[in-house]
């Protein structure tokens, strides 16, 4: 159980939510015109990343802009509704991302 910011205890699921990654044969672009190719690039030349923790940040980064949310609201609400390793993981994300 985890107290919300108004007192209230709420349970925290640890299923983790629907990630859809980028295929391999579609164009690494977001739709908000995003092009994730030099991201991509980034986390496997200078943070040498392995191949499925570079599709999770696309991945995270692609809903993320899906949400059409602004960054605190996304965050507070992945925090609400999803595990506490989810929220970390996206935390990372938009750490590296930004």
């Amino acid at each position: 159980m985890v107290r919300t910011a108004d007192n209230r205890e709420v349970r925290r699921s640890n299923r983790r939510g629907p990630i859809a990654f980028l295929q391999e044969d579609e164009t690494r672009k977001i739709d908000s015109g995003i092009n994730t190719k030099d991201f991509e690039k980034y986390l496997r030349l200078q943070k040498s990343l392995s191949e499925s923790r570079v599709k999770s940040h696309i991945g995270n980064l692609k809903i993320y802009v899906k949400s059409n949310l602004d960054l605190d609201d996304f965050m507070m609400k992945i925090n609400n509704e999803k595990a506490i390793s989810t929220y970390m993981d996206y935390l990372c994300t938009m750490k590296v991302f930004l």
